[in-house]
Order: C-alpha cells, then structure tokens, then sequence
C-alpha cells in the first residue's frame, strides 16, 4: 500500500455544481405555467359567467305563467261589484253571473257597471245538450245577497225572541225560521265556523229529504252568514244533490273569493217596507228569462274571441318552483274516455225474466297520468268501470232524442211496477213531473236504479272502449245509427286497454254524497300504441303533513254531464289545496283530504307535493270533511295504492323518459333565461311528442325573449366555453405533472452525496471518477483550517520521512529542489490523484 492512498490526506467536501437540465425538462416547465396560467383565467371567467347565467328571482313573470293556461283556456275574469259593499269575481268561461237590481236583472257585460245589486246569481254554463235533454238535473247555484235598509239590524233585533242575540246569530235564525217555513221537514245544522281568506263565516247547511212517490232524494242547500262593516250578508250554495254535488266545487271557489269594502252611503237609506230584507233571506229565486241566459253566452263568446284579453295568474303558479312543478308534469297528464255498451236482463222477485233493456250505454270522461315511459297510465276506477246500477241510469237518462227517453222511462217504470216497488200513482206523478222538469222528479228518475237489487240485474253483450287524449285535442265520439256509440282514434287521441282495475262497485254515489268513502277506486291504463310517453316521477313518501300545500292537475269539464253533454276543457287545469286531513279507507289505504274541490271530471288527476313527484290520485269530491272542519273538498289516494296494482299484474315502473328528461331541462333553461338553448330544446321536443301541446308556444316565447334584459344565453355559452377550457387544462396541466416527475425519478434520478454525485446518477456520472484524477495542491485544499471530519474507519499514524525507503519521495512537486512543475488539471481544487480513489 502507498502511502499517498490513506484517507486522513486532504479532500474536498463542497457539493458539485448541478448539471444543467435538459431541453425537454424546461419545455415541460414552461407548458405547465403556461397551462396553470390558462386554468386560472378559465376558472375567473367560469365564476363570473356562472354568476350571470341565471335572471330567475324567484317570481314567474305573468307572461311566462301564462303560457301554462292557453288564451283557449285561460280564465275569462269578471267582478261583480255592488254599491251595497260586495264585489264578486268569477271566470265567466265556465260560469254565468245575474245581478238584480231596483227591479231589474242585469247580465253579460251590464255587469260591468257597479250598481245597488242586492242579489247576484253564480251558476255553470249550460251546454246546449244539456239544454235539449229531458232528464238534466239543473247544476246548484250561488246566490249572494244584502240589504239596503238602514235599520235592518233595529227591525230584526227588535223582533220577538231576537233582543239579546248577537247579530250574527239573528241573521242565522232569520233564515232558518224561514227555510222551515217553506219545508216542515228540513234538517238544519248547527252552525259551524268557516274562514276564508281574511273573513269570518258561520256555515249552516239545509238537508230536504224528499221521500214522495215510493223513491227517496235528497237535496241540500249550504249556507254562509257573515258581518261586516256592520252589514249582513247570506251567500247560499242550492240544489246540491246527489248526482251535481261534484259542480258545487266551482262555486264554493267563487264563495273562497268574495271581498266587502264599505258600503256606498247613497245606497244604505231607510226603508218604509221590509221587501228588501225578505229577499236576503227568501228561498224562492227571482225568475230569469232566457233572453238573459242567451246575452251572456253572446257576450262571453265576445269576450273569448277577443285576444287581447289579459289573463290572471293563479297565485299558486307565481314562484318559479310552483311553476316548474306544474309545467313539468303537464304532458303526462291526459284526459281518459270510456265507453261501455251491454244488454240488460231485470229479474222479477218471483225469479221470472222481466223488462229487457237493449243497447245501454255509458260514457265517460276521467283524468289520468303516464307512470311509465312505456305508457301505463294510472286514473281512477270510476273512471272506466260502469256498475250494473250505472248502466240501467245511463239506460234512462242518455237517450239519443225525446222519444226515445220517455219510451225508455216507461220500460223501467214498468218493471218497478211488475217487482212491486212503485205503485201505480207512484209512476203517475213521476211521469207527470218529467214533462213539467221538476228537478225533484228528475232526482228521483236517477234514484231509480238505485231501487233495484245488484242481483237482479244481468248484463249481456258487454263491451269496453277506452281513449286516451294525449294533447289539446279533445275525444271525440260518433252514435251510430243503432244508437251505439264509438270513439274516433287518431294521433292525439288513442285507444287503449284496461290492463288493471280495484273498484268498490257496493258504494253508490248517493252514498258518497251522504260522506260515505269508497274502499277501492284506482286502476291502470295503457295505449295499445307503443312508443316513449313523459312520465312523471313518483314520490318515495307520500306522507303529507297538515296545512302544506298539495298541487293538483287534471282535465276538467265545466258543467256536469259526460262526453256528450258535459262543456269538456282541451287543456290540463291547475289546482292547489291544503292537506286538512288523513284517514283510513275501507281497506285500510291511506286517504288524504284537500280543501280545494275538484271540478267534474278531474277524479283520476294527477296529486303532486311541493317537489314536483306524484303523491296520489284524485279520487272523488266529499261534500265535507270527514272531521266536518272544512268544506266539500277532494279525496287523494295514496300513490302506494297504484304501485301495488302494478306489482300484483307483474308490471315494472320505468320512470326514465327521453321526452321528460328534455322537457324538463327546457324548462330549466327557460326559467334560468337562457332562452337560446330552452328554444332549441322545446323545438326538439315538439319533434319528438308532438302530443306536448306546451312546446311550440314555449318555443316561440323563449325565442321572442332571445336579447331581452332576462337573456343569459350570452353568459351560459361562457360558462360552457369556460367549463370546457378548465377540464382541458386542468387535465393537460395533470398529464405535464405526471411526465416531469417520471422524467425526475425515472430516466434521470440524480443521488447527491458529501463527495458530489454518485455514480449512475445521472449527469453526474464519472463526476467523482475524473475528480481522482486531478491532483491536488496544498495551497488549494479546500479546508484551510486543517480541521477534517473524524472517519469511522481506523485512522493509520502519521509516517515520518525517517520511515521512507531511501529515495522516496512521496510528493516529488512539494520539494522545489526537483525543479518540476505540477501537471494540469482540469480541476485545480481536486484532493486526490488517481491514485487516491483506488487501493491495490
């Protein structure tokens, strides 16, 4: 070993110079601040775009809200004012209004004149079928009244028996003494207390039970009393029966929205007579000529072909979210047609075959909604079920002409004679009051079937139609000349098959009427077109609490009747009530009652809760709640009920629907003012379902909304742009990452010891290698101090010159007497020789 090769000699301990990096490594570099830069700028533009790309405030403009309800459909809004200090508003497309004033009766347009009405009239539009039917009960009929007296309430406390009553219950006992007067035997209620809106009444209801001619009818009047500004006023709901009580519904929505302001002081002044005050409390109405049904409907026919009528929005549709529920549903709601035609066989007591009744028929019209995309349909069973009892009613009272009806009443009378149930001057005086169109015979003409035992009634030769009216165009149905009656198929309206039914067929309508429940009314549909229908989404809960607000969509008709003879609306109709009360149904389902009645026609309409998810089905009308704390309302039966059915007939629900999902997001985009892409959208939507009546009016107001203040299609087109550059570069800046620190730790790893860099570490190899050959100076050392680290190795002692061979010089350049100049070196701070990184 030589000496010159031990470790204690002088060496450098300075880390080496980094080598510098390659081409590839600083274009990486330079693309990630580049690309970090782009990110940012996305991002900034992504916010402040997103920040503009909505002008929704909560509140749907009247414009927007009236697309829902078509100039075809939309409320034809009146008020009726009078100086006596009420003022009644009501939608004259589906109702007809009479003012009696000084004498005189005022309709139509001479409504619009604020006068001393002290009695105003409400009552349905008459179709003109129903006009010409013998056997048309007359729907019921609001009627409001008040007094011009001055000292009305100084005669009627001033009576005897009335001193020390508060005024509002003289007013009550005012007209229950002469309700009794005119009927011995009316049932009245007791009072019970009422609140609409801001306003205080006090409800008593009258119930005539008429039990004449060997068949019972019933017939109610509900009644509502109320004060103020210290003058009394009676609105009275009459004629309510069994058969029309589903009509009273509209009127008790007029009755929810009457005002009283102060009364002009011109026309409160002192009466010398008490005629004015006998009026408010008579039953017996004013009589109206036909000359003044006939002006209304001219004047409300002007008024529906003036488009330039602006229409009221409903409260309910002002929110945006309110709107978006209801818009989103409507083309899943549709509008359901029955016709069934059989041949009946009465059996006498004595089991004997007894009248024969050929070629009965029923229609009917019903609402119902898509559940599936592949076009099950859930409505209610009455809907499309006709009991026996219904087809022998229907027998009577849908006869083609006049002839026909009274023969047919004749053949049913016949039989009632044969079995015993009526007497012969029972059917005398039934007959007789059908020609004079005495509404209580009338009734008792639709009571007949109910007489007549289920089990003896047989039905031949049954057969069942359905339609579905998927759009604004409405069912249409031919008679044939037999008298049979046939749907007309097309596009917009389909026919279909009854895939499911639950229907308590036990229960009548009499008994609905008396507050009775039905234990089953849903059932299921389905076109036997196929294709992909809008379905709406069903609620995983339908539980509801008490007082929250539940939306209601159907497909009314505005006066009672069917088909043929009821004043059918061509688009769905928007309602909303609160949730009053829950109970159980005969088998144990869960039903829900509104406050808000349905109109006829609506059982089958689609329930919905403040998401926009169907909670349940309409079913029918109750006169009142079943608790009596509300008004008529409407029965909701629990959405499980339909779920059930299509489990139990191995059907699947798929809610997924490319023709909903594209409504929805135009929907979306419309109210977020984007109106360039919810154009687009509802265009390609009305290619799609041409049914979706909705899309094409839409479209064009979206469109004329293109560059308004509320267009954000500008700032969503950023967004999008922006959104698009930000994933792009925030993956582009993701990949530049990846490759540096595989570039770093794979293909040019650089390892750093005390003594520089390793061998193999990149462009440091052979660093240390060609540091060993470069020779060392001790003026050089990098360590003047002479102070070196303590090596963990055994340290050799020093050797003194004595102890080299003779002639041996370990540093010939450090002796000056060999005259020789060191060698170059390429690094003058080396420590080493070559010699000095090997050992032999």
């Amino acid at each position: 070993m030589y000496p010159n090769q031990y470790p204690n000699q002088p060496y450098n301990t300075q880390p080496q110079t980094l080598p510098k990096k390659s081409s590839a490594t600083k274009i990486i570099f330079i693309l990630m601040i580049i690309t970090g830069f782009c990110l940012f700028i996305s991002v900034g533009v992504w916010i402040f775009c997103a920040s503009k790309s909505s002008s929704d405030n909560g509140k749907t403009p009247n414009e927007m809200a009236a697309l829902l309800d078509t100039k075809d459909s939309a409320p034809l809004n009146q008020e009726v004012k009078s100086n006596l200090g009420v003022s009644v508003k009501y939608n004259s497309r589906e109702l007809m209004a009479f003012g009696f004033a000084d004498g005189s009766t005022f309709s139509g347009d001479d409504l619009d004149e604020k006068r001393d009405y002290g009695v105003i009239r409400i009552r349905p539009v008459e179709t003109n079928q129903a006009a010409r039917d013998e056997i048309t009960l007359v729907s019921p009929e609001l009627r409001i009244t008040s007094t011009s007296d001055k000292k009305y309430w100084e005669k009627l406390l001033g009576k005897e028996g009335y001193k020390n009553l508060p005024k509002i219950d003289a007013l009550i006992k005012s007209n229950n003494e002469q309700r009794s007067s005119d009927n011995r035997s009316i049932e009245i209620s007791s009072s019970k207390d009422i609140n609409f809106k801001d306003f205080k009444y006090k409800k008593v209801s009258y119930t005539n039970k008429d039990e004449r001619y060997g068949v019972t009818s019933l017939r109610r009047e509900d009644c509502y009393f109320t004060i103020q500004n210290d003058r009394p006023y009676i609105a009275c709901i009459d004629n309510i029966r069994a058969v029309n009580f589903s009509v009273a519904s509209q009127l008790e929505q007029v009755l929810m929205d009457i005002s009283y302001s102060k009364p002009s002081e011109d026309s409160i002044v002192d009466k010398a007579d008490d005629s004015d005050n006998n009026t408010m409390t008579d039953s017996k109405k004013e009589s109206i000529a036909k000359s003044d049904v006939d002006t209304v409907k001219s004047d409300n026919k002007n008024k529906k072909d003036n488009k330039t009528i602006s229409n009221n929005i409903s409260s309910y549709l002002s929110s945006t979210s309110s709107f978006r529920n209801f818009a989103s549903v409507v083309p899943s709601v549709v509008r359901t047609g029955m016709l069934y035609c059989a041949d009946i066989k009465l059996t006498l007591p004595d089991g004997k075959i007894g009248t024969q009744l050929t070629g009965a028929c029923v229609e009917k019209a019903g609402s119902g909604f898509f559940i599936s995309s592949d076009g099950i349909i859930a409505t209610a069973a009455s809907n499309i079920n006709v009991t026996p009892r219904e087809a022998i009613r229907a027998y009577i009272t849908n006869p083609s002409n006049v002839e026909q009806a009274s023969e047919r009443l004749g053949r049913i009378l016949q039989y009632m004679l044969e079995s015993k149930l009526l007497m012969q001057t029972d059917v005398d005086a039934i007959t007789s009051g059908l020609s004079e169109r005495n509404q209580d015979i009338i009734e008792k003409i639709y009571m007949l079937a109910d007489m007549i035992d289920n089990d003896k009634i047989s039905l031949e030769r049954e057969k069942y139609s359905y339609a579905v009216q998927t759009s604004d165009k409405p069912i249409a149905i031919n008679r044939k000349n037999n008298g049979s009656l046939e749907f007309t198929y097309s596009d917009d309206v389909l026919e279909a098959e009854m895939i499911s039914k639950k229907y308590d067929t036990e229960k009548s309508q009499t008994d609905i009427f008396k507050g009775d429940n039905l234990k089953n009314d849903v059932s299921i549909l389905k076109p036997k077109k196929t294709g992909s229908y809008p379905a709406v989404l069903l609620a995983g809960s339908s539980t509801v609490p008490k007082d929250s607000l539940v939306g209601i969509i159907g497909m009314p008709m505005y006066s009672s009747g069917s088909i043929l003879t009821g004043q059918l609306r061509s688009t769905a109709m928007f309602k909303q009530g609160e949730a009053k009360q829950t109970f159980a149904g005969g088998d144990a389902q869960r039903l829900l009652v509104l406050n808000s009645p349905l109109h006829s026609g609506m059982a089958g309409s689609l329930a919905i809760n403040s998401e926009g998810r169907a909670i349940g089905v309409a079913s029918y009308n109750t006169a009142q709640c079943p608790n009596g704390d509300c008004i008529s309302g409407s029965v909701i039966r629990d959405i499980s009920e339909v779920k059930l059915i299509v489990k139990d007939n191995n059907k699947v629900i798929n809610n997924s629907s490319v023709v909903s999902d594209l409504w929805n997001n135009a929907l979306n985009e419309l109210i977020r003012g984007n109106y360039k892409k919810a154009t687009d959208q509802f265009t390609s939507v009305s290619r799609q379902y041409p049914q979706n009546y909705l899309a094409k009016s839409f479209a064009d107001f979206s469109k004329s909304q293109i560059g308004k203040g509320t267009d954000t299609s500008v700032m969503n087109i950023g967004v999008s742009i922006s959104r698009l550059v930000t994933i792009v570069s925030a993956i582009f800046l993701l990949l530049l990452i990846i490759i540096r620190l595989f570039i770093r730790l794979f293909i040019r790893p650089q390892a750093v010891s005390q003594y520089g860099y390793m061998n193999g570490s990149g462009g440091a190899v052979g660093n240390a290698f060609q540091q060993s050959q470069q020779t060392i100076y001790p003026a050089q050392a990098s360590n003047p101090s002479g102070v070196y680290p303590n090596q963990s190795y055994n340290q050799q002692p020093p050797v003194t010159p004595s102890q080299y061979p003779s002639g041996y010089n370990p540093n010939p350049y450090s002796n000056p007497q060999n005259n020789q100049t060191p060698p170059p070196s390429g690094n003058q701070n080396s420590q080493y020789s070559q010699d000095d990184n090997y050992r032999y």
